[in-house]
């Protein structure tokens, strides 16, 4: 019986650390989120077709021929 308590208060102190953990992850990772959909807008705006923006990939991923 004694095994299965240390076992749970392990447990616990696990759950913890992961909760603890995770509220650190949100915290970082919110702003970034903010910033990606912010920089996403802005895209949008500068390159209203996905034309100019597919050229572009297209001509960057093109080896050069110099």
């Amino acid at each position: 019986m004694s095994e299965f308590k240390a076992e749970v208060t392990d447990l616990k102190d696990e759950v913890r650390e992961l909760t603890r953990a995770n509220r650190e992850h949100v915290t970082k990772n919110e702003p970034l989120q903010a910033e990606n959909a912010k920089l996403k807008a802005e895209m949008k705006v500068r390159k209203p077709n996905g034309a100019a923006t597919g050229s572009s990939v297209r001509s960057m991923l093109q080896p050069s021929l110099s």
